[in-house]
Parts: C-alpha cells; sequence; structure tokens
C-alpha cells in the first residue's frame, strides 16, 4: 500500500510540474484547468450539462470560504487518544474499557494514526515470527504472516481430551511434553489422576508425529528475544493456547501476542494472564460456546493441506522484507 500511495503522489507530482502548479493548494478551485473528453465518457453520461462543475465565480479561486464543524472533537477516539497516553508516550502497557455504541462507527481510526505516528517508522522487529497452533491455527495464521510479511512455523501443541468426550479436554501438552491441567475440572471431580498417564501418553504420541509431518528435519526456530504471534482458530477453553505460549516462552520468546478470531470470555481472560498481549475479534460469554459456529465453513484440515500452507507462509529460513517491519 505505502509503494502504491508513493506511485500515486510521484504521478500527482508530474502532473502539477506540468500545469504549472507548486502546492496542492493552488488547486483548489482551479476549474480552468478541468477539460471535458466526449470520447471517454460514458452514454449514461452523454445528456448531463457539466457546466456547472467547470463554472468558476467571478473568475477567482475559491478555497475555504466557510468553516465546517465536523465533530471531530467529541468523537471517542479523542477519549481513548487520551486515556492511552501512557502507552503512547512512555510505551508503558495500559489496560482500559469504553462502552462502544453503534454510532461509533470509525472507532479506532485516530487512536491507530496516533500509534502509527509514534512508533509506525520503527514497525515490528526484523525477526517477528507468527506461530500457528496446528491444525486451525495455521489456517488462520497463514494470511497474518502474509499481511506482516513474517515467516510462520507451527507451534504443535495438543488438548488433553476427556476419556468419555474427546470434544472437551482437561488441558494440553506441549512438544517438551509439559502437561498443562485444567485446575478447574479436578476440582469438580470430572477428571482423576489415573485418567492423565494413559491420554498423555497416546496424545503426545500423536503430537510427534504431527510435529515430525509438518516440520520435516528443520529444528524448532530460535526464539530468544523475538516477538511472536500465536495464532488458532478460536479459544474455547484457553488450553492449547496456553500450552503454545508457554512453550515460546520456554524457548527465550521476549513477546508472545496471542491473536485469535474469537473467543470464549473464561479462555479470554485466562490467555490475558499468559501472553503478553491479546488480539480477539469476538469474545462470548454465553455458556454454550463452540468455535465452529462463527465459521460460515469449519472443515478439518488434512495433513497435506497444513504443509502446502507452511509452504506458502515460508519458514524461519526464509528472509522476507516488509514496510512494517524494522530491519
Amino acid at each position: 500500500l505505502i509503494t502504491y500511495l508513493n506511485y500515486i503522489v510521484q504521478e500527482l507530482r508530474e502532473i502539477m510540474a506540468g500545469l504549472g502548479i507548486r502546492t496542492i493548494n493552488e488547486l483548489i478551485g482551479r476549474t480552468d484547468l478541468l477539460e471535458f473528453n466526449a470520447s471517454i465518457a460514458p452514454w449514461k453520461a452523454k445528456g448531463l450539462d457539466y457546466s456547472k462543475i467547470f463554472f468558476r465565480p467571478n473568475g477567482k479561486q475559491s478555497y475555504c470560504t466557510e468553516k465546517q464543524n465536523h465533530g471531530l472533537e467529541n468523537v471517542l477516539d479523542k477519549k481513548l487518544i487520551e486515556r492511552s497516553k501512557a502507552a503512547l508516550e512512555d510505551g508503558k502497557p495500559i489496560r482500559f474499557e469504553e462502552k462502544i455504541e453503534n454510532y461509533n462507527r470509525t472507532v479506532g481510526a485516530m487512536l491507530s494514526g496516533a500509534v502509527c505516528k509514534k512508533y509506525g517508522e520503527a514497525g515490528l522487529p526484523a525477526d517477528t515470527l507468527v506461530l500457528g497452533i496446528p491444525r486451525g491455527g495455521i489456517a488462520v495464521g497463514h494470511p497474518v504472516a502474509k499481511a506482516l510479511a513474517c515467516p510462520m512455523e507451527p507451534v504443535t501443541v495438543r488438548k488433553l481430551p476427556l476419556p468419555w468426550n474427546d470434544q472437551m479436554g482437561f488441558g494440553a501438552v506441549t512438544l517438551d511434553k509439559e502437561v498443562l491441567l485444567n485446575e478447574t475440572l479436578f476440582r469438580q471431580g470430572l477428571v482423576s489422576e489415573g485418567d492423565i498417564s494413559a491420554v498423555v501418553e497416546e496424545v503426545y504420541r500423536e503430537l510427534l508425529r504431527r510435529d515430525a509431518l509438518y516440520r520435516g528435519r528443520r529444528p524448532f526456530p530460535e526464539l530468544t528475544g523475538k516477538t511472536v504471534f500465536v495464532i488458532d482458530d478460536g479459544l474455547a477453553t484457553g488450553a492449547t493456547m496456553r500450552a503454545a505460549l508457554r512453550y515460546a516462552r520456554s524457548k527465550g520468546a521476549r513477546e508472545t501476542v496471542a491473536a485469535v478470531p474469537v473467543a470464549h470470555e473464561e479462555a479470554f481472560k485466562l490467555i490475558k494472564m499468559e501472553a503478553t498481549a491479546v488480539v480477539c475479534l469476538y469474545v462470548e460469554s454465553g455458556p454454550s460456546f463452540a468455535v465452529a459456529s462463527y465459521y460460515g465453513e469449519f472443515p478439518d484440515l488434512s495433513d497435506e493441506e497444513v504443509i502446502a500452507l507452511l509452504k506458502r507462509g515460508g519458514t524461519v529460513h526464509e528472509k522476507r522484507s516488509s514496510p512494517l517491519r524494522k530491519n
């Protein structure tokens, strides 16, 4: 986008130079510089009267003849920028809540401009990495890695399913075989110590198979001092995301950003305590929650599809540049 806008600016400068115009302000109201090209006018416009467009009152340039009040002083972003001063000026993490009404259609636009003005040129660190949680996180992570021009790698962790309900997990296991348990389920008596060992061994064998398949002979990337985006297709219990974040930190990641399209409120709260930052488009607080229900289509990815996405997304061994990254 930046390159495209540079082309536009360059072409505009050339046109202005050809007209003998130095500044944009000098162009305002100069209808005498316009010409109507009937040869390219669409047939629907052939009966239109263009005289009012070409009209120039008193033959003079009209510029800012009447001040307009756009009400920008009262927009929500002004309050957001004020409350974000500690982050904008000192880089301190902040948290606050603001009620957003349906008429706040452009909320965040001015705030993002303030962030870009302060930190835009610095961009993301050059070694920023996207870690997708297989399999759904690879599909969601691929366009994110592409947009950030960052390499993507799988961070293979797996849910530990309840013996009587494989859709519900009592925890997760990492590539280092660290087991993270859902203490609430244990307190409620839904899981016993005897359930753990057999399930962990079975799940861990499958985890190793998948990681070897997705990664081949490449070792897990070096994360020391890096910023990593850990991405999944959603947070139901947050167990696998929590395991992935814990694994990334154990490998030396400096900052961990958890990013998902949708999450249940309890899982969201859990991950906020684990990650440096959390990016989530929608948080649901209802009693029933299923990630799949927020997708138009939610097919299971095959191993072959995961591998294809990883190849298209690049690896840590491939260098790619981006205006969003600091080189």
